[in-house]
């Protein structure tokens, strides 16, 4: 793999990783407990994302994103789950979101049923793959690469979130985040109605 491939898919990766999204609102409300548990969500997120690499290494995923029923259903699999965090979220008291083992598994599921990650590894992944070589070891380095960039980005964000957490409030802060969960759960679900139709 050539180091300028390698540089540029590590650029991409990290602005991924900057713009919020679901993973993004878990891994917060995982922080209201405290900078452990973000970070332990933060690895349920990365467990996800190594399965879609995986799986777009062995070439299942470019197979999903060619059948747009399959895609479809993913997203509105998503959509619900996401929805269903978010309105437990906000029916519990307090900053008590659920973390720990269950705050990995949340993660984990949110990003297994996000179909943007599997358009990330069939669309823009291979662009940074030398097609004079073997792909498969490539897209392995690729997920790989992009797991430990999230594992350092979802801790780093956990840790330098409490100071935050703590200023504002952490119940407040989970209530937030519950919201924007339920929010992207609507958006999700009419665009996937919009995009159907």
């Amino acid at each position: 793999m050539q180091f300028t491939l390698l540089a540029g898919f590590v650029g991409v990766a990290l602005v991924a990783y900057l713009v919020p999204g679901p993973d993004w609102l878990i891994v917060v409300r995982g922080a209201t407990m405290s900078a452990r548990h973000g970070a332990i969500t933060g690895l349920g997120t990365q467990a996800g994302l190594l399965v879609h690499g995986l799986l777009a290494t062995v070439g299942v995923s470019a197979v999903v994103a060619a059948a747009p029923w399959a895609l479809l259903a993913i997203q509105v699999a998503g959509a619900i789950y996401i929805g269903y965090l978010g309105i437990s979220g906000l029916r519990r008291r307090g900053a008590d979101a659920e973390v720990g083992p269950t705050g990995w598994r949340q993660a984990f599921v949110t990003n297994l049923t996000n179909p943007k990650v599997i358009v990330f590894f069939v669309a823009v992944a291979p662009q940074f793959v030398d097609t004079g070589s073997a792909v498969w070891p490539q897209m392995l380095v690729l997920t790989v690469v992009d797991v430990v960039i999230g594992i350092i980005w979802w801790v780093l964000l956990a840790y330098l979130l409490r100071p935050v957490i703590a200023r504002v409030g952490p119940a407040r802060i989970a209530r937030v985040a519950s919201v924007l969960l339920v929010v992207v759960a609507v958006a999700l679900l009419a665009y996937s109605v919009v995009e159907y139709l």
